[in-house]
């Protein structure tokens, strides 16, 4: 894992739809594993909404 930023695809079935991004670029703090498990939980969420509208 990276220290300074983190980047995500996101996709409706086989189409990409988003690039979810996320630094700290101006900031000499890293990354933290708390962090990283927010970020995989917004992912995770998108993606679910993003299941939930392809269906409707």
């Amino acid at each position: 894992m990276t220290k300074k930023l983190l980047a995500t695809s996101l996709f409706n079935g086989e189409k990409p739809v988003a690039i979810i991004y996320t630094d700290h670029s101006k900031s000499t703090i890293p990354i933290t594993e708390k962090d990283f498990t927010q970020y995989k939980q917004l992912i995770s969420l998108s993606s679910k909404a993003l299941a939930f509208l392809a269906k409707k």
